[in-house]
């Protein structure tokens, strides 16, 4: 059940068919689908002009699709800041007990005001260091639940915006081929 994406295991398996391959159509109508496609994705990576209507229609689409890419890569940024945000508190943390340590150890070597200071200031930096450990363990926790939200989220989200980019791509081809017919008729 892990390895199950949340849209399967959410529905009734009624929509079998979005997985099933057509076995009515003749190889020649595969073969005419496929190179078409592959003509579109050609134009599209050499960037041909697409028809004015078809780029508008695809506007809402677009904008879709590059919020969603910037939607992720801030998530990838924010994921990178965050645990280099929480490594720094780590190294912090240990500084300031050692600190603390050390300033507790090395006042027995002073006498008087002196010794009673330094004994203060390492108590406040060791406990300093504690409060910081205890807002990284909070940091680190966030840190979990983004890593989740990119694994999951992000990730299938990317796999349907991919799977739409292509039935697009297929799309255009049939409309390519359509024109060219029409106009052979024509």
């Amino acid at each position: 059940m892990a390895s199950t994406r949340f849209y399967e295991t959410s529905t009734s398996g009624l929509n079998f068919d979005r997985f099933a391959d057509h076995f009515d159509e003749s190889a020649m109508i595969r073969i005419r689908q496929n190179y078409w496609t592959a003509k579109q994705l050609i134009r599209t990576k050499l960037g041909k002009k697409e028809d004015d209507h078809l780029t508008a229609s695809d506007a809402e689409f677009d904008a879709k699709v590059s919020l969603f890419t910037s939607l992720s890569s801030i998530s990838e940024r924010m994921l990178c800041c965050v645990d280099d945000y929480q490594s720094y508190l780590a190294d912090l943390e240990e500084a300031e007990v050692e600190l603390g340590t050390i300033l507790i150890e090395e006042s027995k070597a002073e006498d008087g005001e002196t010794a009673r200071s330094m004994t203060a200031l390492g108590r406040v930096e060791q406990m300093t260091g504690r409060y910081r450990g205890k807002i990284r363990s909070s940091l680190v926790r966030f840190l979990n639940e983004l890593q989740v939200f990119v694994d999951r989220a992000i990730t299938d989200c990317g796999e349907t915006v991919d799977a739409a980019n292509r039935s697009r791509t297929e799309y255009r081809g049939s409309l390519l081929w359509m024109k060219k017919t029409s106009e052979e008729v024509s």
